[in-house]
């Protein structure tokens, strides 16, 4: 009896811990990309297998960069400008940054920048999604 009460309590704490993983208003990965010195942007493609998304934000790894702006380009409607004006250093990220409307099919994500590291190493910068 013990042991069936053992078993159950393990299964339900692995079940829940799934389901509040899963839940809406967790961080996905969207992409990454290894930024150059020869252009301004770059970009992130996106499917709609993603989902839907209501805010994004930035995490830099390897150098600093500084982030100018943010294009996003919907499955529908009109792209969305979002104005970001931060020097990030390695390790760091951008604020939240809240998408119009409500939770939002993204097509791509072009973002403009400027590379701040004298040093010469390349950052990589990762997007995430909140849903």
């Amino acid at each position: 009896m013990k042991m069936l009460a053992l078993i159950l309590s393990a299964v339900s704490v692995l079940t829940m811990s799934t389901v509040a993983h899963a839940q809406p208003g967790s961080w996905d990965k969207l992409g990454s990309r290894k930024v150059t010195f020869k252009q301004d942007y770059d970009e992130i493609m996106i499917t709609a297998r993603e989902g839907t998304f209501r805010a994004l934000k930035l995490m830099v790894e390897d150098g600093p960069i500084e982030v100018d702006h943010i294009i996003v380009h919907y499955r529908k409607g009109r792209p969305e400008e979002l104005n970001v004006r931060e020097n990030i250093p390695a390790g760091g990220e951008t604020r939240v940054l809240d998408l119009r409307g409500t939770n939002r099919v993204i097509r791509r994500v072009v973002f403009y920048y400027k590379t701040t590291n004298p040093a010469g190493r390349r950052a990589t910068v990762t997007l995430y999604g909140k849903h």
